[in-house]
């Protein structure tokens, strides 16, 4: 008996390729995660399976039902712990049920089973959509009173088996975007002109047939869309290699119903002349010159009452020449549009460009999976390109970190890492990843048919830089000596001057940025420059083959070292999170200077003076281990450097040891340091070395020789020190009376500090002196005090990016918490505390550590379970730092 119901199809798409990357056990898991979520949701939505396999067929009452619960399918599905998409297809029409007797079911028979037209029309519907959309007829869309989805329509499909075309329509969520369905063997998309339909496929046009498949590019292939809808003159811009051309060509295919009259591409990239711009359309439409008339004239003529798209892929050459043409072409052609491919926009009126970015990439990581990176645009186009190269390519646990690590060198490129997953023939992807450094010689295996300038990475940026002026040429190169990106006003103190002239600076960058060699991005209310790193490493071979390393390098060394030195004094008052956050976003060109001040030919004292500079920043934000290893590099270089400077450099290594735990090496430092100065009568410096010595001490437990030398270092301070230097003394003092038990002397001194640094307006001496006033608190067992104190000290130290402070309050909650009777809680802080201080590489001291573990071991025995708190401590170290602050700080009972 025939009966009108709703039927729904569905099926997860690269099942294939996921049970090939997860394994057997993983994939099995995954499905009954994936019928859990499928069939929680049928009955509240009056649905029935009719079947399964890599994806359901399922009956409803209503198309309305139907599109509730796709709605909540492909949400469910997202939310796996590894995402699925699925397609779906709908279609309401009649069905033949036919319910099977039990002894049938017995035999194998399904409960229910459907047949007639709808079926096989649901199933071509579905085989249209793309992961995570749902298609749905016009018979379908009419029952719908209402439902809360968008609905687009995408034309009409002639689908195998059918007779009439059928309109498609998309069902999505409010903010979701619209994707066109996939051509496939079961149907393509038609178009009325005159009285008939035409396939999309015969509309007029000369589109290249792409060789290789279209990766990813969700994202900008919706936003462009929406661009296109708004003007009839869109350029896509951005750097070589990145992609425009198969971006083009994948709208153009997109758009080709819209444009009966014909799809028309131009390539341009082998032309020289610009007058043969116009020559070349007219050739592909058909058409010759006219005596006495201008060819632009010609095509205009020829176009004027037609719908058409034009397409003038890699222009950057020739932009006047385009220019002119498309000018010509869009006043006299009111249904004629056009698509520019260019590293740069035409110029002209109503044009929108957009900037085509790289694909989506990871961040190098150790810890990288197939699974973590499964969604990288990126990963997908390397590891579809290798397993063309050698079909027994496949991501692995082993080579997912190489695989991350080369995509994210390579900026995302398309091109480069094409060129890079060519090498897997010869090279495994570590060995890959090793020898990027001389990318231009490795990455040279393009193909024999591609244009020459996409034959070589060096090749394709060669083109782009060929085209600069002189000014620009030099400004490139120049700017190779930065790292991480710069200002304006940085370019303007490195790079000026010899060709380059500083009041011009902003118009080059604009040009650089414009040819999209550099990228200009809006940070904070600020502008920011950077290269690629692609573009870096060319530039800067470049400037190489010049001679000029020496100059730029240098220029660079002195615009930090003079940055550095004018944050010195606000690193320790009110601005220093300020000052902090400028230098954080400047680190990796500190880095970069420092580097080249130890290198051969560098300025080793303007290196000294930077990491000297720098101390309170490393010392704060975490980088003690960095800031040793280039104290220990810069120490070791040779070179007449000023003794006062040589025995800074060695207290700040000396301080920096004894953080790592190496006290012998931190002895060292401190005693050369206080050698030198006592030379130079140095005498407040010579109380610093006295004040370092007695931290050693002190860590070796020998409490009464360091009391002997912070009472020696504090006297030479209350002589001749400022505040802060005699309030750092006598912190150390407490600290002395505090490990003896003194506890009531320790709060004392303590307290004195805190006093001097609100005074003085030290945030972060306040920070670690209220931190270990809460020490003293809880060793009074007036653990409510301490847990104030610590919550306090925390607050400022999350301000200033305090990474080890903040892993010093956390374990101090954690020892609050303890006490008052929330282990539970304190161990979630010490598990957040422990990873903090794995990811920084700051151990606790001896002393803290022996304290820690007494703690620990109370806190466990105060939960019966061991089980508990082992998970309360791992829950803990997978927490976001912010949300680990925020449990730490959340008031006693809550």
């Amino acid at each position: 008996m025939s009966e009108v119901r709703a039927l729904l199809l569905t099926d997860v798409v690269d099942s294939t390729r996921l049970a090939e990357t997860l394994g057997d056990a993983a994939t099995a898991e995954l499905w009954a995660a994936h019928d859990r979520a499928a069939r929680d949701m049928l009955a509240s939505c009056r649905g029935r399976e009719i079947d399964k396999t890599d994806g359901m067929l399922l009956l409803f009452e209503s198309a309305a039902d139907a599109l509730v619960y796709v709605s909540a399918y492909h949400r469910a599905l997202k939310a796996l712990p590894v995402p699925l998409a699925a397609r779906a297809g709908l279609h309401v029409g009649p069905v033949i049920l036919r319910e099977n007797s039990t002894a049938d079911i017995a035999r194998g028979a399904k409960p229910l089973e459907v047949d007639g037209i709808a079926k096989p029309t649901a199933a071509r519907v579905m085989s249209l959509a793309q992961g995570g959309q749902t298609l749905l007829t016009a018979d379908a869309r009419q029952t719908l009173a209402e439902t809360p989805l968008r609905l687009c329509s995408h034309g009409h499909w002639l689908l195998k088996g059918l007779a009439e075309p059928v309109e498609l329509f998309e069902a999505s969520e409010a903010d979701a975007r619209f994707d066109p369905p996939h051509d496939g063997e079961k149907g393509f998309r038609v178009v009325r002109v005159a009285d008939r339909w035409l396939p999309v496929m015969e509309v007029p046009n000369n589109l290249p047939q792409p060789l290789t498949s279209f990766i990813g590019r969700v994202k900008e292939i919706g936003e462009i869309r929406q661009m296109l809808g708004a003007t009839r003159l869109l350029t896509l811009t951005g750097s070589g290699g990145c992609g425009k051309t198969r971006l083009a060509l994948k709208l153009s295919r997109e758009a080709t119903p819209a444009f009966p009259d014909g799809v028309w591409w131009v390539e341009l990239a082998a032309l020289t002349d610009p007058l043969l711009v116009p020559q070349a359309l007219a050739k592909i439409l058909g058409l010759k010159e006219e005596a006495g008339t201008h060819l632009t004239q010609t095509i205009a003529a020829h176009l004027a009452t037609e719908r058409a798209l034009l397409v003038l892929d890699n222009a950057e050459h020739l932009l006047a020449a385009c220019a002119d043409l498309v000018h010509g072409v869009l006043q006299c052609c009111p249904h004629v549009s056009v698509i520019v491919t260019s590293r740069e926009g035409l110029g002209v009126a109503g044009e929108l460009t957009y900037r085509v970015p790289s694909l989506s990439l990871p961040e190098p990581m150790r810890g990288a999976t197939p699974e973590s990176l499964a969604p990288y645009e990126a990963v997908r186009l390397f590891v579809e390109r290798a397993r063309r190269h050698s079909p027994q390519f496949a991501l692995t646990r082993q080579n997912a970190p190489a695989v991350a690590s080369v995509c994210h060198r390579l900026d995302g490129i398309p091109l480069a890492i094409e060129l890079a997953a060519a090498r897997v023939r010869s090279l495994a992807v570590d060995d890959l990843n090793a020898r990027l450094d001389q990318r231009f010689r490795i990455l040279t295996g393009g193909s024999r048919t591609a244009l020459p300038r996409q034959q070589t990475l060096r090749a394709l940026i060669d083109w782009g830089h060929d085209l600069l002026g002189p000014s620009e040429q030099a400004l490139l190169r120049r700017l190779s000596v930065f790292a991480g990106g710069w200002t304006l006003g940085a370019a303007e103190q490195v790079c000026s001057g010899d060709g380059v002239a500083e009041d011009a600076m902003l118009d080059l960058l604009t040009a650089l940025a414009d040819k999209s060699l550099v990228l200009a991005e809006a940070r904070d209310g600020a502008v920011r420059y950077r290269l690629l790193e692609t573009v870096r490493h060319y530039a800067r071979d470049r400037l190489l083959e010049h001679g000029e390393g020496q100059t730029w390098r240098d220029r660079h060394l002195a615009a930090f070292a003079a940055l550095a030195k004018e944050a010195r004094p606000h690193l320790r008052d009110a601005d220093q999170q300020v000052w902090m956050d400028r230098l954080e976003t400047e680190h990796d060109n500190l880095r970069a200077a420092l580097t080249w001040s130890c290198a051969s030919g560098g300025d080793i004292v303007a290196g000294m003076g930077m990491a000297n500079a720098l101390f309170s920043y490393w010392y704060v934000r975490g980088y003690r281990a960095e800031a040793y290893a280039w104290y220990s590099g810069l120490l070791a270089v040779e070179g007449e450097v000023p003794p006062a400077l040589r025995a800074e450099t060695l207290s700040g290594a000396g301080v920096m040891a004894w953080q790592k735990g190496d006290h012998a090496a931190a002895r060292r430092y401190n005693e050369t340091a206080l050698e030198i100065r006592r030379t130079l009568g140095d005498r407040l410096n010579i109380g610093s070395s006295l004040i370092n010595l007695g931290l050693v001490d002190f860590d070796q437990g020998h409490y009464e020789a360091a009391r002997r030398r912070f009472d020696e270092g504090l006297a030479i301070r209350r002589e001749l020190g400022s505040p802060r230097s005699v309030a750092a003394a006598i912190h150390n003092l407490a600290a002395v009376a505090e490990a003896v038990g003194d506890h009531d002397r320790a709060w004392q001194l303590f307290d004195e500090t805190v006093q001097i640094y609100r005074r003085v307006g030290d945030p972060w001496g306040i920070a670690i002196s209220t931190s270990n006033l809460a020490a003293v608190a809880s060793h009074r067992a007036d653990h409510r005090a301490a847990h104030a104190l610590d919550v306090e000290s925390l607050s400022i130290r999350r301000q200033l990016g305090d990474r080890p402070g903040i892993a010093e309050s956390l374990e101090g909650l954690a020892r609050d918490l303890c006490a008052l009777g929330a282990p539970a809680r304190a161990a979630r802080s010490w598990g957040a505390a422990e990873r903090l201080r794995d990811e920084i590489g700051v151990p606790m001291s001896p002393m803290a550590r022996a304290d820690y573990l007494a703690r620990v071991a109370t806190a466990r025995a105060a939960i019966p379970d061991a089980a508990a708190f082992d998970g309360a401590w791992e829950e803990g170290r997978s927490l976001a730092l912010e949300l680990a602050i925020a449990d730490a700080q959340q008031p006693i009972g809550t």
